[in-house]
């Protein structure tokens, strides 16, 4: 729940400030990814069920598992439940799917299956964008109401519409870049443009066809008779030694433009995609892959192309933009500071010395570190996500409850991020409420001098909402979260629920990176939503990696990653038992 210091919070209304903390939140890459955009959305829920009932490696869990999401995702989308033509066509999908779901025994290659499925399809595929335009309009324009249940309905419309737009091919950054631009600014001459007029401008830009749009890359040789030696044209990639022909009127562009060295070239091609970053993707792509065709038969040493490029589009008032090839979605506790350093080197030097773990353990983790780099190291979500499976995959080895390798990959990471769920949330919010200080029965509290399970605490009490609404103003997203949050923790049972919930979201969440790390490598399938797949496998491997190298420096009396898992399931277990009887010392200490 990050806060927008540099909003102007008084020329929108509560219902707009809500919407805005909504967009803000879940564009941020900064972001919890509890709080950012969703994979799932009404249109590739509807997609990814289509193709798990038309697979041949499909099996019936595989389905089910499919199939109760896109159920729960169709039939809870406050737009979609009050289109009657719609409904009716999920009505008698669910109706016929009603004795297979129960006995989990699906047909299929159905005919029948796949006509609703695309008459589904089909009918949010042209309608679905429109209905959210008319909603925003009516909760953000016309009324002014701001109930709870408004505040969910526009949570939920706003994740799937962000979450379709990416499906779509939108980056996230663009999306971001709508707010900062379209939704929170005001013009040039420092006039305000009303709500409704914001909404109709976004509108035009995200309905708009693709636009035709010139890319240019530099690319580093590593010798000059390389270079020399390189064709000047591939599958309409033009690679040229100068570009100085081509001027933008800006300094810092025209300094590429104009760049002239001995290992140096140009690729140049014009492609349609939705956006700038969109066309730079599908651009960077094209260009990776023709070199390594090239560097299969010719050629031995690397070919690095650079992150930046220039963008070329026929829009008059921003035709030459110098942007860079989108990065992995970060993780606020990816932020490094010298002590955290200091503490992860400490860390790996006694995993190193440690004589009591095995060698062959001391590999896995090696090796998870090294595919975890590899995968880090390049800009092709493709190759992000499969190396960071195989780190995941050395991990999971030692993992005894499981045969195939995707159930002992669920084995290894739900424990861990289970156990870990409401700890992230409180270090989290202790970031965002740095500055939140104030007095209370004498004693001044500041909330970034506590630790996560003083800040439970605090949370806990009724006076802590009282001082976090008078201090933040009007962020109406920022307190949503926080009573939710609040909410959750009102008794063992709804602890329990919670990470229950959120143990099924991460199994359904893994089991379909899974599925995409399959495609990328037995069919070269298009994946659904891949960055944000790839942010949440990255985050889901940093922390098992953290956890289990904490593990071995806090308790030197394990000896093996076997036994980390093991007492981590035990540990898992107990949680979760002792939050059904009411008893709580166990989830406190877990958050010491």
């Amino acid at each position: 729940m990050k806060i927008d210091r540099q909003l102007n919070k008084a020329i929108f209304t509560p219902s707009q400030l809500f919407f805005l903390g909504c967009w803000y939140n879940m564009t941020n890459i900064s972001s919890l990814d509890s709080y950012r955009v969703k994979t799932i959305n009404p249109l590739n829920a509807i997609e990814e069920m289509s193709k798990m009932f038309n697979i041949s490696i499909s099996n019936n869990s595989d389905i089910e598992m499919v199939y109760s999401e896109a159920k729960h995702v169709l039939t809870s989308d406050p737009l979609l439940k009050l289109e009657h033509r719609f409904q009716e066509t999920i009505i008698y999908l669910i109706e016929h799917l009603k004795k297979p779901a129960a006995e989990k025994k699906f047909q299929k290659n159905c005919t029948l299956t796949n006509s609703l499925l695309r008459e589904a399809k089909h009918y949010v595929h042209e309608n679905y964008i429109n209905l959210c335009f008319d909603f925003f309009h009516n909760a953000l324009v016309e009324n002014a109401e701001l109930s709870d249940q408004i505040k969910k309905d526009i949570s939920l419309v706003t994740n799937n519409f962000l979450s379709l737009l990416i499906n779509s091919g939108s980056s996230i950054d663009t999306l971001f870049n709508y707010y900062i631009n379209i939704l929170k600014n005001n013009k040039k001459n420092g006039s305000s443009p009303n709500f409704q007029s914001r909404l109709k401008l976004l509108k035009r830009i995200v309905t708009n066809n693709d636009n035709e749009y010139e890319i240019i890359f530099r690319l580093e040789f590593h010798n000059k008779e390389l270079i020399d030696a390189f064709p000047n044209e591939i599958a309409e990639i033009r690679f040229l030694s100068d570009v100085s022909d081509v001027r933008s009127g800006t300094s810092f562009i025209d300094k590429i433009l104009t760049s002239k060295y001995p290992t140096l070239k140009f690729a140049k091609l014009k492609l349609k995609a939705k956006d700038e970053r969109h066309a730079g993707a599908l651009a960077y792509e094209k260009i990776y892959s023709v070199i390594d065709l090239i560097r299969f038969e010719y050629i031995s040493k690397p070919i690095t192309i650079l992150d930046e490029f220039i963008c070329i589009s026929t829009d008059e008032n921003h035709k030459f933009r110098l942007l860079e090839v989108d990065k992995i979605l970060q993780h606020p506790s990816s932020s490094l500071t010298e002590g955290r350093f200091e503490d992860f080197t400490s860390m790996v030097s006694k995993l190193v010395d440690n004589p009591q773990i095995p060698q062959n353990d001391k590999d896995q983790i090696f090796s998870a570190f090294k595919f975890y780099r590899i995968g880090g190291d390049t800009n092709i979500n493709e190759n992000r996500i499969i190396n960071w499976w195989v780190a995941i995959e050395h991990l999971s080895q030692s993992n005894s409850s499981g045969s195939a390798i995707g159930e002992k990959v669920i084995n290894t990471l739900l424990p861990v991020m289970c156990i870990n769920y409401f700890r992230k949330h409180f270090e989290y919010l202790r970031r965002e409420l740095a500055d939140l200080e104030f007095e209370h029965n004498g004693q001044n509290i500041k909330i970034d001098e506590k630790s996560s399970l003083e800040l439970y605490e605090i949370l806990m009490q009724d006076f802590f909402l009282d001082h976090l609404k008078s201090h933040y103003t009007d962020e109406y997203f920022l307190i949503f979260k926080v009573e939710e949050i609040k909410s959750l923790l009102s008794s063992g049972k709804s602890i329990n629920k919670a990470i229950t919930d959120h143990k099924d979201r991460l199994k359904k969440q893994i089991y379909r990176i899974y599925r995409a790390r399959c495609d990328i490598v037995h069919s070269n399938s298009a994946v659904i939503s891949l960055s944000l797949l790839c942010s949440n496998l990255e985050f889901y491997l940093k922390q098992t990696l953290s956890f289990i190298l904490k593990e071995i420096v806090e308790k030197p009396t394990l000896n093996s990653i076997e036994e980390i898992l093991l007492r981590t399931n035990l540990t898992f277990g107990q949680l979760m038992e002792t939050l059904n009887k009411e008893d709580f010392d166990k989830f406190k200490s877990l958050l010491k």
